[in-house]
């Protein structure tokens, strides 16, 4: 609750301590300075009597000559000018200050987005290269499968061209045996048939049953004859089927050595461009490495920039304050006007 019993020379006191500090000597002002003490209504009848007695003082030509006035009215203009230019010079400063601030932050900004974009690039490209090494990779595989498959074939043509060529040989082999019992059958059936022509002519007659029976055993003989020829005409056919099949093998194997051959080329050029990819997958991630350090200097160096925004705000924000403060002062120093009673 305020206090009364406030007097003239305590607003006066108030009143002269607000113009010292360059700030307006309001009813409120003033009753703050007292320390909120005191009704507004006598502490505006004591300002209007300080005004009027500081009015009185300026205007009383006993006090006051023409040339003294002349000199405060010239300090007064002079005061005005060197306020103005002041004022002037202080918003020159700033709105320079404030241009080249935000001149700095625009290219700031600039440099940065160019250094995202760039980021950006190299990272499709980074994904672009990946891809087609995958995808070489890939091809490489299916490649060595198919050479692992061909490389099974060719074993399995050797293999069954292995079986074919102990077949024919044991087909050449019977066939052999085969002439050989059929020329030692002929010649046995020769020698016989001399024998026997022999003791045909001394004993025709006495052995005429053992010829029946030798006529049977040359029929026998015969038939056996007829069914040698016959499995030596079958075995000639088998060993001809045989070699057949063994040129077809050999064919077969030729032609399955040359497919080999090509998917070894194949894979020699695979696996070299593999080997390129590889290199140039490592210069990718080299310079991803690269990319991503400079895209954490960028990093930095934006926060360093908005660092230096923010403290160039500060700074103008202070100087704004500071030109305001600078208008107040000004504006304190220059007389005041005088002002109707407040109630």
């Amino acid at each position: 609750m305020a206090r009364g019993g406030i007097n003239l020379a305590q607003v006066e006191q108030a009143y002269q301590a607000l113009l010292a500090r360059g700030e307006r000597p309001t009813i409120d002002a003033i009753r703050h300075e007292l320390g909120d003490t005191g009704s507004k209504t006598t502490i505006s009848r004591y300002l209007n009597e300080i005004k009027e007695a500081t009015g009185t003082r300026l205007n009383d030509e006993a006090l006051l000559g023409d040339n003294l006035k002349a000199i405060v009215a010239s300090l007064a203009r002079q005061l005005q000018t060197e306020a103005r230019e002041i004022v002037e010079t202080a918003e020159a400063q700033h709105s320079a200050a404030l241009s080249a601030l935000q001149q700095q932050l625009t290219e700031q900004q600039q440099a940065l987005a160019a250094t995202r974009e760039a980021l950006q690039q190299s990272q499709a490209e980074l994904i672009s290269e990946r891809q087609a090494h995958q995808e070489t990779q890939d091809t490489l595989t299916e490649q060595m499968a198919q050479q692992r498959e061909t490389a099974q074939a060719l074993t399995d043509a050797q293999q069954r061209l292995t079986d074919k060529d102990q077949q024919i040989q044991s087909l050449e082999e019977k066939h052999r045996h085969a002439r050989e019992n059929l020329a030692h059958y002929r010649e046995s059936v020769k020698t016989q048939r001399e024998q026997e022509q022999r003791r045909h002519e001394q004993q025709v007659q006495e052995l005429q049953p053992e010829q029946r029976q030798q006529a049977q055993t040359l029929i026998v003989k015969q038939n056996e004859l007829t069914q040698l020829h016959k499995d030596n005409a079958r075995l000639s056919t088998e060993l001809t089927n045989g070699q057949r099949e063994h040129r077809e093998l050999q064919q077969t194997l030729q032609t399955t050595r040359t497919a080999l051959e090509a998917l070894q080329g194949e894979r020699s050029q695979l696996t070299s461009a593999c080997g390129q990819l590889t290199t140039q997958r490592d210069a990718l991630q080299t310079a991803e490495a690269e990319l991503r350090g400079d895209y954490e200097e960028a990093q930095q160096a934006l926060k360093e920039q908005e660092t230096l925004r923010l403290q160039l705000e500060a700074k103008l924000a202070a100087q704004d304050a500071l030109y305001q403060d600078l208008k107040q002062q000004l504006a304190g120093a220059l007389p005041p006007k005088p002002q109707e009673s407040e109630s």
